[in-house]
């Protein structure tokens, strides 16, 4: 599993517990409260409404800058994309830095690529612990990633120690969308204030 951090540093001071706390020692509602998630298709609003057309579980959510819009990687659709989507000529794609991207999800996330960029993230943390995954396709061609980042755990290889080597902020600067003084690309989108993919 992959486990990200919300972005800001007043976020990891004030809305998680410190960082042995366990889970399982906590209720329902703490839980929720603690635990976020983020699976999504990320690009131009008008691209992913062209591409939603032929699914039924898609939704396009615009993100209010840049025309840039997400489009939720619920299970149902992940599931929907493999029931109609299959591609066995082309090459597999290693997809081992995300949870819900399979070979089969990444073949249709590329032939989309061919209407132009378009990009596939993951983020989950807990307790202020956790990681990001991104990639960013065009014109079929990997042109970002995937890239696998952690935060808050310690002698990880993919651990870094600076929010703008999070994957989703990299993946971001690609889309045009760059940090101020105040907040970094993640939190400039809001994709912080929703706290399930589920949700959006």
């Amino acid at each position: 599993m992959i486990y990200t951090y919300r972005t800001t540093s007043a976020c990891i001071r004030g809305c998680f517990p410190a960082r042995n706390a366990h889970l399982s020692n906590l209720n329902a509602m703490e839980r929720e409260t603690l635990v976020y998630d983020l699976f999504a298709v990320l690009g131009d609003q008008s691209l992913l409404k062209d591409i939603s057309g032929e699914l039924t579980r898609a939704k396009v959510v615009p993100l209010g800058h840049r025309a840039l819009a997400l489009m939720p990687m619920t299970l149902a659709l992940k599931e929907e994309i493999e029931g109609k989507f299959v591609n066995p000529d082309k090459e597999e794609q290693d997809c081992s830095s995300f949870e819900r991207l399979s070979s089969v999800s990444f073949d249709w996330l590329r032939t989309q690529s061919l209407l132009g960029r378009i990009g596939y993230v993951e983020a989950e943390f807990s307790g202020g612990v956790g990681g990001q995954s991104a990639i960013v396709l065009e014109h079929e061609s990997v042109v970002f990633g995937p890239l696998l980042t952690r935060w808050g755990q310690t002698g990880d290889s993919h651990n870094v120690d600076s929010m703008k080597l999070m994957a989703i902020n990299q993946a971001l600067r690609l889309f045009g969308v760059r940090a101020n003084n105040s907040k970094d690309e993640f939190d400039l989108l809001g994709l912080g204030k929703v706290r399930g993919t589920a949700k959006w």
